[in-house]
């Protein structure tokens, strides 16, 4: 059993960011039913990744300047 919890436990980071297949998934929650300890690390992972469902907003306003220096740019070759 532990050598599957380790196995599961690779997979989590990949899972909480949606990268994993339909078929991991299911093996994944079975074992987030089934074993405690994984558990608790799974909260942990989930708590700790980036929460990419947030904007970044220095990465906005990034984008926002880059535009306005492309669009002078373009407007100074016209």
């Amino acid at each position: 059993m532990r050598k599957k919890c380790d196995i599961i436990k690779d997979l989590i980071p990949m899972y909480v960011e949606s990268l994993t297949s339909e078929e991991s998934n299911q093996l994944i929650k079975e074992h987030l039913h089934s074993c405690k300890d994984f558990a608790n690390y799974h909260r942990s992972v989930q708590r700790d990744l980036p929460n990419h469902d947030l904007p970044d907003v220095d990465a906005e306003k990034n984008d926002q300047k880059l535009m306005k220096d492309i669009q002078s740019m373009f407007l100074a070759i016209n």
